[in-house]
């Protein structure tokens, strides 16, 4: 339906056509209708034409994913009218369905069969091909190994159709400026002059570019002049998943000519995860958490479907972008495969523990702190701890020295609490997801796609409560957390680093507990650390007030227990309890209301019930 075409209707329906299709070959959309399919029935469609039967969509789910309420339903809705104000706007734009049996001839002779060619834009796939493979002699990126790399790319048509993998001059840069430094090199800011090479045009025998005057991101690896290898692997991850919206887009490779060292050319994003948190936490509804959580979702799908393990995946991680004051589920990104790796090739060596392993301790899962492989269902893991951000606007721990004592707790099942005031503000369906990520038992961990899918339902959910105007869609009124702004522990770190494991401190925990060993993990006077995370101006007598209020009840509130979920589906329990948390007018939303009406008489309140609680309960004991 989307291209006009039966699938592998250009190719013999013979054996080799099926051992193809057994090894994952999938009927490909030519290259100049890609960005006329919707990414929403794009996604479906390569569901269903999962190779693992247990991991395509049911009949029902294929009803509740294109219900009219759902979002993927309005992103259909949304593009056909970005489609039809494109066509009103460029008279000239056609799109030409390719025709059955009409065969079509490029100016050198190759064929549309097993060949994609418009002869209007003047685009040939082969054509492409042959001209990069001409142009191999006129550029070198100083490094063979590199250079080879660069070229598999270019000539490897069918599989990377969307742009191909280029060496990039480093004065075809203006305008560089930093963004950030992390633990593996830094990252800028940058006007890409001319653009990069898109497509050949026969028609006119010149190259078509794109990204002409674009910003993009150039991520500096350090010391990678004296390992290539290992940059290249980070290459070669980002190739994997070039073609997914949830994934950093890399577009070229360069060389800054002061340090030597290789720079990967991305798509530039507008913030971090952390940073945009910590500007608009105060201002972002629900609804918008829900959609940047299904945007990483969808990156980790693509991931792990590909049998990559992300393995430092937090908020500094995730990139988003900004569209037009809206976050969008596209927005949202996962960066930095640094450290990205294949699966089996780390349970192979998973016979052996690690002594030390790189990232940040609040997102390490508990058996890769013991010093045990980093798996799939780490990443979820990692997951759950960017679940705590977007809830709470705090990053996991943030109030604790991230040291051997913290991932002593963190092995023996201690997690990140939810403070009491901010209990009642999240939904508990949410709360459930988040604690059955953090589960110290791996195969309890939801996979990519349940996640994926747990969202999903959350999300449809949302959106058929507010079409009936069951639910308040408008920003959270109570931001006592946020608005409390509490300092992170100075010996807290979110910029990834080494780290010794249980395994490899297994001979000094004891003299490390007792304090006569220093603590190897606590952080040296030289390593940077991210700031604490504050929306609000501290010194605001709001903000004064409800640190008060806040250290008042804080020892008293009690954290509600979670339940152990064995389903994440519309009909649960779970989600009714969401329905609820949505329409009961609570105590809580009460005194929302009255602490804004007089704060000061609110506060004597809570010290009055306090006092009588504390008094009732002294006659028990």
């Amino acid at each position: 339906m989307a291209t006009r075409k039966q699938p592998f209707s250009d190719r013999a329906h013979d054996t080799r056509l099926i051992i193809d299709i057994c090894n994952g070959i999938k009927p490909n959309a030519p290259d100049i209708m890609l960005d006329w399919i919707p990414q929403c029935y794009s996604d479906l469609m390569y569901k269903c034409w999962n190779g693992d039967p247990s991991k395509r969509p049911t009949s029902n789910k294929l009803l509740i994913t294109y219900d009219m309420d759902s979002k993927e339903s309005q992103e259909c809705i949304d593009w056909k009218k970005k489609f039809k104000t494109r066509l009103k706007r460029d008279h000239s734009l056609s799109i030409r369905m390719p025709q059955e049996k009409k065969i079509v001839y490029c100016p050198t002779g190759h064929s549309s069969n097993n060949n994609y060619i418009n002869t209007d834009t003047g685009y040939c796939n082969l054509c492409n091909k042959e001209q990069f493979i001409q142009e191999f002699g006129i550029w070198s990126s100083g490094y063979v190994e590199i250079d080879e790399v660069i070229q598999e790319y270019q000539t490897n048509y069918q599989k990377y159709y969307n742009y191909r993998l280029q060496w990039i001059p480093y004065d075809n840069f203006q305008s560089i400026k930093h963004i950030a430094t992390g633990g593996y090199g830094s990252v800028y800011s940058a006007i890409l002059k001319t653009g990069i090479k898109w497509y050949w045009n026969f028609n006119k025998q010149v190259w078509e570019y794109s990204y002409i005057g674009s910003k993009v991101a150039l991520k500096e690896i350090n010391d990678s002049r004296n390992d290539i290898s290992e940059f290249l692997k980070e290459v070669k991850n980002l190739m994997i998943a070039n073609e997914w919206y949830y994934v950093t887009k890399c577009i070229g490779i360069t060389k800054k000519p002061s340090t030597q060292n290789y720079i990967i050319v991305m798509q530039l994003h507008d913030d971090s995860l952390h940073k945009f948190l910590k500007k608009n936490f105060g201002n972002l509804r629900w609804k918008s958490k829900i959609e940047i959580l299904h945007g990483i979702a969808s990156g980790l799908i693509r991931l792990h479907e590909n049998n990559l393990v992300h393995r430092d995946l937090h908020s500094g991680n995730i990139l988003i972008k900004y569209y037009t004051g809206y976050i969008d589920s596209h927005g949202a990104s996962i960066t930095d495969l640094g450290l990205c790796r294949l699966e089996n090739d780390l349970i192979l060596k998973s016979e052996n523990k690690s002594n030390n392993i790189y990232g940040s301790v609040p997102y390490i899962p508990p058996e890769v702190l013991r010093g045990n492989a980093f798996t799939k269902k780490g990443d979820i893991y990692s997951f759950g701890g960017i679940m705590y951000e977007i809830a709470t606007g705090k990053q996991p721990f943030y109030d604790q020295a991230h040291d051997t004592r913290l991932i002593i707790d963190i092995c023996n099942g201690v997690r990140q609490n939810v403070s009491g005031i901010m209990l009642d503000q999240i939904p508990q369906y949410y709360l459930d997801l988040m604690y059955k990520c953090w589960s110290g038992d791996p195969s309890e961990r939801p996979t990519a796609e349940g996640l994926y899918d747990a969202i999903l339902n959350f999300y449809s959910q949302f959106d058929k409560l507010s079409s009936r105007g069951q639910i308040d869609n408008n920003i959270l009124k109570l931001k006592i957390e946020s608005l409390s702004s509490s300092e992170s522990h100075p010996q807290s770190c979110y910029n990834s680093r080494s780290i010794h494991t249980l395994h490899g401190l297994r001979n000094s925990l004891e003299d490390i507990k007792t304090g006569k060993s220093q603590d190897p993990n606590l952080l040296k006077s030289n390593e940077p650390t991210i700031p604490s995370v504050g929306t609000y101006n501290i010194d605001s007598k709001e903000s004064h007030e409800c640190i008060d209020w806040e250290k008042e009840i804080q020892n008293e509130a009690e954290k509600r227990p979670f339940s152990d979920i064995s389903t994440l589906d519309c009909n649960s329990r779970e989600s009714k309890e969401f329905i609820n948390f949505i329409n009961e007018d609570n105590i809580t939303s009460k005194k929302i209301k009255k602490i804004k009406k007089n704060r000061l008489d609110f506060l004597k309140e809570i010290k009055k019930n306090l006092k009588s609680t504390v008094a009732s309960e002294s006659k028990f004991t």
